[in-house]
């Protein structure tokens, strides 16, 4: 297996374990993710208090973020959208990153989570970031 090869395919099933617990999360009516923080390391870490606490009420949009970020680049990394021009397949990455950020807002409508615009915002900028990473790294 050549190097790009692995890249591919390590790149295929991180977007595919980041899509399944993104879908998961989305789905559920409720979720809190402050038993899965580290709180005690970030402690360590020497993070103060006041910056955990906002991280523990913000970190759903901190998760929006990270997500349209690693998921537009492992999307591009995958390969499955096959173009010589590597920013047009660049650009249809980050298309289809920002439909899947609208669609989970939508669908948390309709599962009575409710539309946040600021959700939104998040992902859009982790997408325009990996955007612009993307367009000046070179392959």
């Amino acid at each position: 297996m050549t190097t790009r090869e692995f890249k591919t395919y390590f790149a295929r099933l991180a977007l595919f374990i980041i899509l399944l617990w993104g879908t998961w999360l989305a789905v559920l009516p409720e979720y809190s993710l402050s038993p899965w923080m580290p709180y005690q390391l970030m402690r360590f870490l020497g993070m103060p208090y006041s910056a955990l606490l906002w991280l523990d009420h913000n970190i759903a949009t901190a998760i929006h973020f990270c997500v349209a970020l690693i998921g537009t680049a492992l999307l591009y990394y995958s390969d499955l959208f096959i173009h010589s021009d590597k920013q047009q397949r660049l650009k249809v990455c980050v298309l289809v990153f920002a439909v899947l950020a609208l669609a989970t807002e939508i669908v948390q409508i309709s599962i009575g989570r409710g539309f946040q615009m600021i959700d939104l915002i998040a992902g859009l900028l982790g997408i325009s970031l990996a955007y612009t990473i993307g367009r000046h790294l070179k392959n």
